[in-house]
């Protein structure tokens, strides 16, 4: 009778851990059905942006223009997207000159460490450089 009884509440155990498993599939399952739509929401606003900034930048200037312009800016963001996916790499700390290092020395290290700094934000650099070229173009026009 104790072999039963123990037999029963084990049961008992299973159906309610598995009962309790269905329910946390299931709301995984709902979780990530809803990240899904967000997230087809959120490429069709990014999609609806990118037509009325080309839209707009067609406007101002001509078409061909408008389509380089936006080729260029996609294939920029594409990249550092890219990029930023395969991790950030540790970087070293910045080594300081000494201050009984002559002038050229230092500034040599000076300009390995803007190099460093500029490599790591070069995501920024890109946006930056691409941002003074529209306003160039738009200004010569």
């Amino acid at each position: 009778m104790l072999g039963l009884l123990k037999t029963l509440l084990f049961s008992f155990a299973l159906q309610q851990g598995a009962g309790n498993a269905k329910r946390r599939l299931q709301r995984a399952a709902l979780r990530a059905a809803m990240a899904c739509f967000g997230g087809l929401l959120l490429l069709g606003g990014a999609g609806f942006l990118i037509a009325a900034g080309h839209e707009a930048l067609a406007l101002a200037t001509d078409v061909r223009t408008a389509n380089l312009i936006c080729g260029a800016g996609l294939i920029l963001v594409g990249g550092v997207i890219v990029a930023g996916s395969r991790g950030v790499r540790g970087g070293k700390p910045i080594d300081l000159p000494s201050p009984a290092a002559p002038e050229p020395l230092a500034a040599a290290v000076l300009g390995r460490d803007v190099e460093r700094i500029l490599s790591r934000h070069v995501g920024t650099v890109a946006t930056g450089a691409f941002v003074a070229g529209l306003l160039m173009a738009t200004r010569r026009r």
